[in-house]
């Protein structure tokens, strides 16, 4: 039997009502020559039964049942591991994708000989009803755009947000993934950030395409989960971890050694998705005080003596949230 062409991997968890559909839309693919791994990381509802289900019915589907829950990121690299195939994808249980997804990540691939192939993405938003209303289409070139092999444009290209830092709506060759013993790490956010970076800067070729055949599903839960100030020291500690993780990998690194500047612009860069992801939305339904109370020793802790100014970030945040009410009302 020869080796599939891609891998498609599939972290589900309590995703039961969404799952369904995910897969239907993969197994409809114009491309047939791939695997579907599914790792159900400890589902509580009946998405491991659906799966395996589904698994009965179609020999690509191969199910990996995690005893205990970890993360998105930590089901990813169990079905890395698990992955024979050239190139990989993931996708996350409650999006679905088109029928030609696959077939044109993998055709760019071959054509232009890359290590990652990056399309753009649908965003479509839960309604009332049940029905999704399409909100906004991503995509960061009108056709073709090959990254330059010169990383540090690269990395600028990334500062001036030109490249986004998701998992899903890419293909990567597994090759580069296996060279550089990539992996997301163990946090319940922003696992994908470093991954992304790392694969940007690793790749000999990496381009970006303007399919936008990745639906990209924002339900309540998702819209809402940032606004939880109970959950907040997660987010805080994990926005903390990734910003460790990529200044002990840059340290080791001759190309930052010789830019101390280049490191902190990137620090920067990633501490502004995590004030954009959960910091901002937080900022919506409560004030500093409340936030500083509940971060203020971790803010203390990893800034020292940037905690004011990283305070004074947070405070924008809240600012802008004011404004904003001003000018609806």
């Amino acid at each position: 039997m020869r080796a599939p062409m891609v891998s498609v991997i599939v972290p589900v968890y309590n995703g039961e009502k969404y799952i369904r559909d995910c897969l239907q839309s993969l197994l409809t693919q114009t491309l047939q020559n791939f695997e579907l791994i599914v790792v159900d990381d400890a589902s509580t509802d009946r998405s491991g039964e659906i799966c395996a289900a589904m698994a009965t019915t179609d020999s690509r589907i191969r199910l990996v049942q995690l005893q205990e829950n970890s993360g998105a990121g930590m089901a990813r690299n169990r079905g890395m591991e698990t992955a024979i195939g050239r190139f990989l994808t993931f996708v996350d249980g409650d999006d679905v994708v088109e029928p030609e997804y696959l077939k044109t990540l993998y055709a760019q691939a071959i054509l232009h000989n890359a290590d990652v192939v990056s399309g753009g993405s649908q965003e479509y938003r839960l309604q009332k009803d049940g029905s999704y209303l399409l909100y906004d289409l991503v995509r960061l070139t009108d056709s073709v755009w090959i990254m330059p092999e010169n990383v540090l444009l690269r990395i600028e290209a990334m500062l001036e947000n030109r490249t986004n830092v998701a998992s899903w709506g890419k293909l990567y060759r597994r090759e580069l993934i296996e060279k550089y013993q990539l992996h997301f790490d163990d946090m319940p956010n922003f696992e994908d950030c470093l991954f992304n970076f790392l694969c940007l800067y690793y790749a000999k070729r990496y381009v970006f395409i303007s399919a936008t055949d990745y639906h990209y599903h924002v339900r309540e839960q998702s819209l809402s989960r940032g606004q939880d100030l109970s959950k907040i020291k997660q987010y805080w500690l994990s926005g903390i971890k990734t910003l460790l993780a990529c200044e002990q990998w840059m340290a080791g690194m001759e190309l930052f050694q010789q830019n101390p500047e280049l490191k902190q612009r990137i620090k920067a860069y990633f501490f502004g998705i995590f004030l954009k992801r959960h910091m901002l939305p937080v900022s919506k339904c409560y004030s500093l005080e409340q936030i500083n109370q509940e971060i203020g020793p971790y803010c203390q802790e990893y800034f020292k003596e940037q905690q004011d100014f990283v305070m004074l970030l947070l405070d924008y945040c809240v600012m802008q949230q004011y404004q904003l009410k001003d000018e609806e009302e």
